[in-house]
């Protein structure tokens, strides 16, 4: 954002990114939050659910958190030996990490680990976890089938009506309670607590095959499976339109938790080598080899979100509603997309009655961009008008003389011999002191100053220096400002249904206001108060 941008220009821009673009247009941008960041290959995702500043990260061995919407990254648990992780849950402060060798448990954030449940054979590698509803029971998905663990007693008992498969997704209605487990053969319901499991879906035969061949082909040569098995099927429930999705190496299939009918989604302009996929509150995501894509639930396609992210190869995603942004693990980083849904849904289907110009004018008893912008400078004192004065006063200084003053003080003393008589000695006659005291003052211009000064390369270098930190301090401040921006208008066209959510929005709100006074000395809140 340059300071130069005209008022009609601004708002033509926050008008673009509030009512979307066009079909051909190519969305937001994704930024990649790697920096710390030990491992490159990430393989598994997971967000805090009230906490959208808390994420975790984790590559084939180890596991890495942030606190600051990954900003930085810090790394909390390393596997040993063979081991290899393969899932990360994390709920208030434990967090639960999966592996083949069970799973570990963190009560403090990762600072102590201790086992949580462990198991012979293909049944202590876990690829998912759930609660079973009572408070320390857990369903754990392994590569052996479907296992009741309670933590209490530290028991654990084979689900028999799941065959003996790895158990790659689960997944609990919280409207209805019941309960969801895909293998890779089909998909298994619970429909309460302690009821028998039933197949609802059975993936076709070709399919089957395939899952068998891929996940026994190394079992003949006495090798382990691959540490970490592409994970589906993924299940997920939509809560506001119903159905479920889920992932398989068919593409995604649609269903009702009622029945057994589950068709092909239509409308998959895509390849189906799906990866990963998540949901938010009103659409889903779906991370490909090729790329990751957002469901559009109106027009029943979908839209490919790669600028940012091209080329490269997208292994897991997940989507942070109290932080309202996906976050992609990919073999070269981590990246993040911000408010992903702002112009998927139109302002006139959120809001029918109301239009743009009513969202602007709840905007304006606020200051504009540049108002900030030029508070940020002058604040940082990195104004361009500094660098002019200092040209301008090197150039004048050719026109000032160089003063010189000298002066200097002599004292004398007058001594005579009188020389008497003969027979008499002679004598020294001191006389009177003379004191004396002259100065000069001299004058000197040096007119080559007029054209070229030494001065002149101190202060390139110094333009180069403020220019740089001004970019730095625009960047920041305009970041800020269009975040705030964006989270202004995402509440007011989609006002958050959960409290939680919408306390955390309301706290990164005052979180982005600080930033920007404190890049303007408190400029915002001032100019606020007197309007």
């Amino acid at each position: 954002m340059r300071l130069t941008m005209k008022k009609n220009s601004l708002w033509f821009l926050i008008l673009l990114v509030l009512l979307g673009r066009p079909a051909g247009a190519q969305g937001p941008a994704w930024v990649e939050i790697s920096s710390g960041l030990l491992d490159q290959n990430i393989q598994t995702l997971a967000v805090h659910p009230q906490d959208g500043k808390t994420l975790l990260a984790a590559s084939d061995q180890r596991l890495f958190r942030s606190q600051d919407g990954g900003q930085s990254w810090k790394r909390i648990f390393s596997a040993r030996g063979s081991d290899a992780l393969r899932f990360a849950m994390t709920e208030e402060s434990s967090i639960y990490l999966g592996s083949d060798k069970g799973v570990q448990v963190s009560h403090d954030s990762g600072k102590k680990w201790e086992s949580f449940y462990t198991s012979g054979g293909n049944a202590g590698k876990v690829l998912c976890m759930a609660r079973a509803g009572a408070k320390n029971m857990f369903y754990m998905g392994t590569m052996e089938g479907l296992y009741l663990f309670d933590a209490q007693s530290g028991r654990s008992s084979p689900v028999t009506e799941i065959a003996r498969r790895p158990v790659h997704s689960l997944l609990i209605q919280k409207e209805t309670g019941i309960f969801f487990a895909a293998t890779s053969e089909g998909f298994y319901k619970q429909a309460s607590s302690g009821a028998a499991w039933e197949k609802v879906f059975t993936l076709g035969a070709e399919a089957a095959e395939k899952t068998v061949s891929e996940e026994d082909a190394l079992g003949q040569f006495q090798i382990e499976e691959v540490a970490l098995p592409i994970r589906f099927p993924n299940l997920i429930h939509m809560p506001q339109e119903g159905p479920l999705y889920a992932a398989t190496r068919e593409g995604i299939w649609e269903g009702q938790a009622e029945g057994s009918d589950w068709t092909p989604l239509k409308g998959q302009n895509f390849p189906k080598n799906i990866r990963s996929m998540t949901r938010s509150g009103r659409t889903f995501y779906v991370a490909t080899s090729a790329g990751i894509y957002q469901w559009n639930p109106k027009l029943g396609n979908f839209r490919e979100l790669y600028k940012g992210i091209d080329s490269i190869q997208v292994q897991t995603v997940v989507y942070s509603e109290a932080g309202d942004y996906l976050v992609a693990g990919t073999t070269r980083g981590i990246f993040r997309l911000n408010h992903p849904e702002l112009d998927l849904f139109p302002l006139s289907e959120a809001n029918p009655g109301m239009q743009p110009r009513d969202i602007f004018k709840l905007f304006e008893n606020e200051p504009t961009i540049l108002e900030i912008q030029n508070a940020a400078i002058r604040y940082a004192e990195v104004h361009p008008d500094k660098i002019k004065n200092w040209r301008a006063a090197a150039a004048r200084k050719a026109l000032v003389p160089t003063l010189s003053l000298d002066g200097g003080f002599d004292k004398d003393q007058n001594v005579d011999i009188d020389r008497g008589g003969t027979a008499d000695p002679d004598r020294f006659i001191i006389g009177p002191e003379e004191k004396g005291f002259d100065w000069s003052v001299g004058v000197n211009w040096d007119l080559g100053d007029l054209i070229w000064n030494d001065d002149q390369t101190s202060i390139d270098v110094r333009s180069k220096l403020m220019a740089e930190l001004r970019e730095d301090i625009l960047s920041q401040v305009t970041h800020f400002y269009f975040e705030r921006r964006r989270l202004q208008a995402q509440i007011i066209l989609s006002p958050p249904a959960d409290m939680a959510i919408e306390i955390e929005k309301t706290i990164r709100l005052e979180e982005l206001t600080a930033n920007i006074d404190a890049l303007t000395g408190g400029y915002w809140t001032q100019r606020v108060q007197k309007r």
